[in-house]
């Protein structure tokens, strides 16, 4: 079986290339899966056209394979399940509305064309034609060699409808020249972004100040707080001070004995009465914590290494702990106080929230008065790098950028309409007197220098470009005319599905 189905391998390729290839790629799913209805022993009809369950499993089958080959270990065909039965459906779909086309314009397959197809896609290792190959693939996957004929036929068929519908696009020279000078063109910015976000510094908003706030904004306040609700989940938290002497990892044994020898003369002195804070200001060896008495403050889980956690998290607070060794050496550790997780009301985060929206207000002011007096330079003729250095403000300077559809630029992300902006501007004019607004950011630019395709450049792939969007063009055609030949069959009830007979999962 396997060595029939590897002799047939051409054939299946070919198949599934016309199936899923070309316009059929942009054609699935066009109007969605067709409502089933009654079929006699055909799966798709279409017009005079029937496909029967043999020829849905071996088109499904078909696809499945090509897209393993072009996919390997990232397909998985059971997720993909469902997505190939309405591939298969629509080829089906495609290859009869082409063939009854086809028919209909008069279009035939001649023998020595079917000939011909069949003595390429059959061939052995000495590239001649193969027989056997032919008769054994044919009699495994369609019973019969004339059944075999019959749907080569009917693909040839359709790939002359396709070609046929795709004559009506045309693409010209300048066309072409045009695309190519869009295409590979490319300009050089400058660009100041402004971020009211960064400096917004809640911590200058006075109480009063906030309160007045957060009455005159009662609503936005709500509406921020049921927005970042998360935000105000606090988990258990616990506050600790304690004693640290370091000790590295690798240390040999006689010397980590000498530091806990150290620390648990530390833990006596504590528990005969020395104030915790003092001793730690006297001994600890973590110089943040040191001069605070060892104030750890609140911390919740995944915020310190895992020993000290858990030892921290398993104390009663005011109780001293053992020696607690981690990375980073012994901790004596005391907790002070715990807190169970709870959620923060609206209440006690309304002040919260109105100095954080009050500060944001008032820097997002500063920004944009800062963007007007830019602006206003600018209009009087200096360019964007003069002011910015004047401002001391950073300008970025991005490599060459070229057209893109996602509007993409180094430094800014998806900025389509700065983009799009950077391709009109020129050397005697290169800096808009506009800000664009990015993702939040107050945005200007300056053009730094554009570069354009030579005539030489644009003569040696003007054809190669103008193949490519004949191509691009044609398969729009055909596209649209797909979409509207089966909307119209649909309607006529000359298009009917039925995979009720059909189980692949």
């Amino acid at each position: 079986m396997l060595r029939i189905l590897r002799r047939g391998q051409r054939y299946i390729m070919a198949a599934v290339i016309l199936l899923v290839g070309g316009a059929f790629v942009f054609f699935f799913g066009v109007g969605g899966p067709i409502q089933p209805s009654a079929t006699g022993d055909s799966v798709v009809v279409v017009g005079e056209i029937r496909f029967g369950v043999d020829d849905f499993l071996r088109t499904r089958a078909s696809q499945e394979r090509y897209y393993q080959e072009v996919l390997g270990e990232a397909f998985d065909p059971a997720k993909a399940a469902e997505q190939l039965d309405l591939a298969a459906q629509n080829a089906l779909i495609q290859q009869g509305i082409l063939a009854e086309e086809a028919r209909r314009l008069g279009l035939a397959v001649s023998r020595a064309e079917l000939r011909d197809t069949i003595r390429r896609l059959y061939r052995n290792a000495e590239d001649r034609f193969d027989p056997k190959a032919f008769r054994e693939y044919a009699e495994y996957e369609f019973g019969t060699e004339r059944r075999l004929v019959q749907a080569l036929e009917r693909e040839l068929l359709a790939r002359k409808a396709l070609a046929l519908i795709g004559e009506a696009a045309d693409v010209s020279r300048e066309e072409a020249e045009a695309a190519l000078r869009l295409q590979r063109e490319s300009v050089r910015i400058a660009f100041v972004a402004l971020d009211p976000s960064e400096g917004a510094d809640p911590g200058t908003v006075g109480e009063e100040e906030a309160l007045a706030f957060a009455e005159a904004n009662e609503e936005r306040l709500r509406a921020l707080y049921e927005e970042h609700r998360d935000r105000f989940d606090r988990p258990p938290e616990v506050r600790a001070r304690h004693i640290l002497l370091s000790v590295p990892e690798n240390a040999d044994a006689a010397a980590v004995e000498e530091v806990r020898k150290k620390i648990l003369g530390l833990r006596q002195r504590i528990q005969d009465g020395a104030d915790f804070a003092e001793v730690a200001a006297e001994a600890s060896d973590d110089l943040g914590t040191r001069g605070k008495g060892g104030d750890l403050g609140f911390f919740g889980r995944g915020q310190m290494v895992s020993a000290f956690e858990e030892a921290a998290f398993s104390l009663e607070p005011g109780v001293l702990s053992e020696p607690v060794r981690t990375p980073f050496g012994f901790h004596l550790i005391r907790v002070e106080e715990k807190r169970d997780a709870r959620k923060i009301p609206f209440e006690e985060a309304r002040l919260e929230l109105a100095r954080e929206l009050l500060a944001r207000e008032r820097r997002e002011a500063e920004v944009d008065a800062l963007v007007e007096r830019l602006l206003g330079d600018i209009r009087r003729g200096e360019s964007l790098e003069a002011v910015a250095r004047m401002e001391k403000l950073t300008l970025e300077r991005p490599d060459p950028l070229t057209r893109r559809v996602d509007g993409f630029i180094p430094g800014l992300g998806a900025a389509p309409e700065v983009l799009r902006t950077a391709f009109t501007l020129r050397p005697e004019a290169p800096t808009p007197d506009r800000v664009f607004r990015v993702g939040g950011k107050r945005v200007l630019i300056q053009l730094l220098e554009r570069t354009e395709p030579t005539p030489e450049e644009i003569a040696d792939q003007v054809e190669a470009r103008r193949e490519e969007l004949l191509a691009n063009k044609r398969r729009q055609v055909q596209n649209t005319w797909l979409a509207a030949r089966q909307a119209e069959l649909q309607q006529r009830g000359e298009l009917v599905v039925d995979l009720g007979r059909f189980r692949t999962r």
